[in-house]
């Protein structure tokens, strides 16, 4: 390459670099968030935001996570014209580079370290190497780059079709819902039944429909489950103080193997509060119950694959 084309490829380089990072710390009204004082960051990887457009209620975000994608695949197709790599090099240095930015963007509190958005720039880069690998073969710049641009174009599609099948993978659905009080008992009694007494709180009267959990001759009550057929779950019902209870406070207390995993406390204000809870590798469910505290409509929803 002369040295007129490559200062023509290193300007563009250098051009698109600023746009790059004008958007990633000052676009989207980014200087807003100075006002927070927390640092938000997410290092763990949950899924790839690529797939193909399934609703137009959230095309918008849709949009949002394709132009993540897209902007970073010029990457892959610059550099490597003015600098020689191998491709672990390359998508090695890139990935690194795109992490101290999304450090420095939550250090600056402009935005978040996120792991998952570096995978899909990062993918987008590769992208653009593929594409480069395979279009820049000739002499003719211009045929190199509109070939470039098809394989470009088809191999877009093909990772997010593969990203979008990836995060079906990932993603459980959820199953039916099983009052808790179906499952196998090893200790405590739940109130079940068709019929239940009704419960004042504040100015609203509930009637629970499925189980109702309280304490007994005012003790501590633990109530205890065996999980045999079940992996994944999400744990939910309702918990409050009614009014004609003579404390004010209660609390529960859920726990696996007598390992305790949450607990939830409330006053007699006339309020109600709902829980929903994730558990997963569960072998037997605990559920203490504490002072006035009043359990009902406990249920278990199976989360399984989507071919399940």
């Amino acid at each position: 390459m002369d040295i007129k084309k490559r200062k023509f490829i290193l300007s563009i380089l250098v051009i698109y670099t600023f746009l790059i990072l004008y958007f990633m710390f000052f676009s989207f009204e980014r200087t807003h968030i100075l006002n927070s004082n927390e640092y938000n960051y997410n290092l763990i990887p949950s899924f790839i935001s690529l797939k193909f457009p399934t609703s137009l209620e959230y095309f918008h975000l849709w949009l949002f996570n394709l132009g993540n994608f897209v902007a970073f695949i010029p990457f892959g197709i610059l550099l490597p014209l003015l600098y020689r790599y191998t491709f672990i090099r390359f998508i090695s240095l890139f990935f690194i580079s795109i992490m101290f930015l999304e450090l420095l963007q939550m250090l600056s509190f402009l935005g978040s370290l996120d792991i998952d958005d570096a995978i899909v720039n990062t993918l987008g880069a590769a992208v653009g190497f593929g594409s480069y690998k395979i279009g820049f073969r000739t002499h003719n710049y211009f045929k190199n780059f509109v070939i470039t641009s098809i394989v470009g174009l088809l191999l877009s599609i093909g990772v997010i079709g593969v990203s979008h099948l990836v995060n079906l993978s990932l993603i459980k659905k959820a199953g039916d819902v099983v009052p808790l009080n179906q499952l196998k008992e090893s200790s405590g009694n739940a109130i079940i039944g068709e019929s239940f007494p009704s419960i004042d709180f504040g100015n609203e009267e509930i009637k629970p429909s499925l189980n109702l959990y309280e304490r007994e001759n005012n003790k501590v009550v633990e109530f205890t489950y065996l999980f045999d057929d079940y992996d994944d779950i999400i744990l939910s019902g309702h918990i409050g103080i009614p009014n004609d209870a003579t404390g004010t406070e209660g609390m529960i207390t859920i726990s696996n193997n007598e390992e305790i995993i949450e607990t939830h406390s409330v006053r007699k204000d006339g309020m109600l509060n709902s829980f929903e809870i994730a558990l997963n590798n569960l072998n037997e469910l605990s559920i203490t119950i504490e002072g006035e505290a009043l359990l009902w409509d406990v249920t278990i929803t199976e989360m399984n694959n989507w071919w399940e």
